[in-house]
């Protein structure tokens, strides 16, 4: 309409019906030259609680990847970012890039795989991130599209039917707002991709969340379903807000959801575990059954992520995290892989005696971006040298294994690095492709507290040892 307006205003002090004519069809040419030359745009959604409102800090995102980091600090990173984390103060009110953000979260490391991924198919493409996540959050409550029955869960309920919640109403007025400012900035050749979900956590502690998971997940994601009004007198649909499918105008969305972790461990006000595990499987089931049955969709599997503390993760787990969604992703949508890399818990036996030798022993697996299996991988030394000289490659393959004595002294010729109990360590490995594309993982090398193993025949000789030695020195 600028663009209209401002050709008609050069024509305006002399107008006749043929410049009229003229000028309107120099005006259609050109906005239908200037569609034509808009760059391609791809847009994710993100929502979520907590655990999708991240928390990487520098340092560990620095540790998980620096090239990931410094990609995401550029100030040219071309990637446009739209999101809400709680209030005014963590959120944007129009598109922004990449590196303004309130808090890296695990959508930092997916938009470093899909970019990449968009890139090596069409240099023109842009990518596009919305997130609205906000923690300590309910399903059943906060992110409820409103309408359905709540019956029994209430005593006395009033509505009889759930009321849209703050955290819908915040989504589904900032999704309007977001795609109508990408029009305005002229994207509109672009394709809303996927919706990411992580959430569940604020509903695994009680019926209300439990029981009504599914139902009201179908409702945020897909559209409402009628149900059994004998079962579910009180479902009313003209309270229901619309699903995110409907807001945007789509026929299907894919949804990319995280099952929420098995081993969250709750607040005390839960309770016994005993008495809300029922409801965090419905939660879990319910996730990973609406993954199964639409097109396109799928869940990431969180359950051997270690959390620290009773439902969070450190920085680097949520890096992880997010390259979880990224394959995911990638896999699901585009059938396409990244080159990744799975690595094993270190382990180290040390014998009992400083003649003992040491083993530590690592393992990983790594695929290609065809998702094939490779084995040619570097194993870094630990950054503290703990293994010799800081980050130096020290061979290749898909196993790893040293030996050193227990004095710290390393044994030549067997690719073996000084190892210090006193210190923590870790193992690096990296996988890098044809195409320069790189995958790295680390893992901390735990001490394990050494007990000498004593022997009956051992312990029998040591009792009579000291009993010749009394005898000798009392005589």
């Amino acid at each position: 309409m600028k663009l209209i307006t401002g050709l008609l205003n050069q024509h305006a002090k002399a107008w006749t019906p043929t410049r009229l004519i003229t000028a309107l069809l120099l005006s259609f040419a050109t906005l239908i030259s200037t569609a034509a030359n808009t760059p391609p745009l791809k847009v994710y959604i993100f929502a979520g609680q907590s655990n999708m409102a991240g928390g990487i800090n520098p340092a560990p995102m620095k540790n998980y990847s620096q090239e990931i980091y410094d990609w995401i600090k550029n100030p040219a990173n071309p990637v446009l970012y739209h999101y809400y984390s709680g209030n005014a103060d963590h959120s944007t009110t129009n598109w922004t890039t990449l590196n303004n953000y309130f808090v890296m979260g695990q959508e930092h490391i997916e938009a470093y795989r899909l970019w990449n991924y968009w890139q090596s198919i069409d240099t023109n493409t842009e990518i596009a991130i919305f997130k609205v996540a906000v923690g300590a959050t309910s399903l059943h409550s906060f992110w409820n599209p409103g309408g359905r029955d709540r019956d029994p869960y209430y005593y006395n309920p009033n509505p009889k039917y759930f009321l849209q919640g703050d955290g819908y109403g915040v989504l589904s007025n900032r999704l309007v707002l977001a795609m109508n400012q990408l029009t305005e900035l002229g994207y509109t050749n672009r394709n809303i991709e996927a919706f990411m979900w992580y959430q569940g956590e604020g509903d695994a502690y009680s019926s209300r969340g439990g029981d009504n998971y599914s139902i009201l997940f179908n409702d945020l994601v897909n559209g409402w379903e009628d149900r059994n009004t004998n079962d579910f007198p009180n479902d009313d649909k003209s309270k229901y807000g619309g699903s995110v499918r409907e807001i945007l105008g789509l026929t299907n969305l894919p949804a990319i959801v995280a099952r929420i972790s098995w081993n969250i461990k709750g607040s005390t006000a839960w309770g016994n575990r005993s008495s809300w595990e029922p409801f965090l499987i419905m939660v879990r089931d319910a996730l990973t059954n609406y993954a199964g049955s639409h097109p396109d969709s799928a869940w990431v599997d969180v359950d051997d992520i270690p959390l620290a503390d009773y439902y969070h993760y450190s920085g680097e787990n949520y890096c992880e995290i997010g390259d979880r969604f990224a394959q995911k992703i990638l896999n699901t949508l585009y059938s396409n892989n990244f080159p990744r890399v799975e690595l094993m818990e270190p382990t180290w036996y040390q014998g009992y005696q400083p003649w003992q030798r040491t083993n530590i022993s690592c393992f990983a697996n790594a695929y290609n971006a065809a998702g094939d299996s490779v084995t040619n991988l570097n194993w870094i030394s630990s950054e503290d040298g703990a293994f010799g000289t800081g980050n130096s490659v020290i061979l290749e393959g898909t196993s790893w294994e040293t030996r050193v004595t227990s004095v710290g002294s390393a044994n030549e010729g067997e690719s073996s690095w000084v190892y210090t109990t006193n210190q923590a360590k870790k193992i690096t490995v990296e996988y890098t492709d044809s195409n320069g594309f790189s995958q790295i993982k680390f893992n901390w090398i735990k001490q394990i507290p050494m007990v000498p193993e004593i022997s009956v025949v051992s312990s029998l000789w040591s009792v009579v040892g000291m009993s010749l030695l009394g005898f000798r020195k009392y005589r």
